[in-house]
């Protein structure tokens, strides 16, 4: 019960990892998180390396306070359609902070282990 205290789960989830395998994971250590940390933040990941976040936004997780779904946006390559995922969020009523916790640069995302 630490106020500086975050958790993130579920960072960028990737491969074929679909939402519902996210969800349930994300479900279970929440559940044990809350029974010693009643209040603190949880950051969730999405899959597709926390880029689908809309996905999240059709089926998000119930019954807890102050969780948050992480996003993660490259400005020089992910553009618009990476922006309308974001922008679907916010409309579903997802998004309750904005922004919403995210990874953000304006350069390129790593590709092959290469630096940006």
């Amino acid at each position: 019960n630490q106020s500086n205290v975050l958790y993130e789960i579920c960072n960028e989830p990737n491969g074929s990892t679909s939402w519902t395998q996210v969800k349930s994971y994300a479900e279970a250590v929440i559940k044990e998180i809350r029974a010693i940390d009643a209040n603190a933040i949880i950051l969730i990941g999405t899959p597709t390396w926390s880029q689908d976040v809309d996905v999240a936004a059709k089926n998000p997780i119930t019954g807890y306070q102050n969780l948050m779904y992480t996003f993660h946006f490259y400005a020089a390559t992910h553009k618009d359609t990476y922006r309308k995922k974001l922008e679907a969020a916010v409309r579903a009523s997802m998004v309750s902070v904005r922004p919403p916790a995210m990874e953000a640069s304006i350069r390129r995302k790593p590709t092959n282990g290469s630096r940006c």
